[in-house]
């Protein structure tokens, strides 16, 4: 499977991800779970995967001990640094968009630690994405002004974790290890902390209502197709910015859909930077 069906597989998966994250909201359900929900779904699925494919699923100490640190400081610290910076920012968005942009330190990073594709001409589509993609996200709206600046820290904090766990995982996809098996490692991992997490704070939980079962389903689902296919994709693609940028273009598609599942507004201007996020990714394609 090349790389552009692969970013296609993203895009969907991505979309159905944060559409669905969007509509449990309805539930309140518990932050821990949702995040249990994506990391600990895809566990059993590559295990069996794994198993008859008949992978090996050891790893050299080397490669688990990189791992165990990468899923510690570049997937569950930042995760709890995105979370901290969504709640203290007087915009939401702005670390979203500062966060969203580690793919261009991923791309220009590659070319010199990976030797990746160098394209002058994809590396100015890329930045065009992220610069479109702000556009569709930023509101003018009479904000709360805060003083605080507390939210900075946490989103630099993430801008380089989310960059740095994508130049890993290609470096290690580099050195022969399927991507199911980084996958397996690496979510192992992150859901270990998190189990110890809800365990330490002693956080009960039950569901609502069946459909807030099916969502939690939804997002393992969802979760386990992104997941699988954006660390692959950074073994077949010419360089891992461009799946990181794939990743960043969902946001159009989400901004789309949220129109007619949830009433947001959409106005014109939004929908040309939209279409011209879209006529970017095709010419990133090419």
């Amino acid at each position: 499977m090349n790389w552009i069906i692969t970013s296609c597989i993203i895009v969907i998966s991505s979309t159905g991800l944060y559409l669905t994250l969007r509509s449990i909201e309805r539930y309140k359900t518990p932050l821990k779970i949702k995040s249990l929900a994506m990391f600990a779904a895809p566990l059993l699925p590559l295990l069996l995967f794994n198993i008859h494919n008949k992978t090996s699923l050891l790893l050299g100490i080397q490669d688990v001990i990189i791992l165990f640190f990468t899923a510690i400081f570049f997937s569950w610290f930042a995760n709890m640094a995105s979370l901290r910076a969504l709640e203290y920012s007087p915009n939401p968005w702005y670390p979203l968009i500062i966060g969203k942009s580690y793919v261009i330190y991923t791309t220009l990073f590659s070319i010199f630690l990976l030797w990746s594709e160098f394209s002058l001409f994809k590396i100015l589509l890329i930045i065009l994405i992220i610069l479109f993609s702000t556009c569709v996200l930023l509101e003018k709206k009479n904000e709360k002004k805060r003083k605080s600046w507390s939210w900075l820290a946490p989103t630099i904090y993430t801008f380089f974790a989310w960059g740095n766990l994508a130049l890993i995982l290609a470096y290690l996809s580099q050195t022969g290890i399927s991507a199911s098996i980084l996958n397996l490692y690496l979510l192992w991992f992150v859901t270990i902390f998190i189990l110890w997490e809800i365990i330490f704070q002693k956080q009960s939980y039950t569901p609502k209502s069946r459909w807030e079962v099916y969502h939690i389903i939804a997002i393992g689902i969802f979760f386990i197709a992104f997941q699988q296919s954006m660390v692959y994709g950074y073994t077949v693609a010419p360089n891992p910015g461009y799946i990181n940028a794939v990743n960043v273009w969902s946001i159009g598609l989400v901004t789309l859909f949220s129109v007619y599942l949830f009433g947001d507004h959409i106005n014109l201007q939004k929908a040309i930077w939209i279409w011209w996020i879209m006529v970017c990714l095709v010419l990133l394609f090419l």
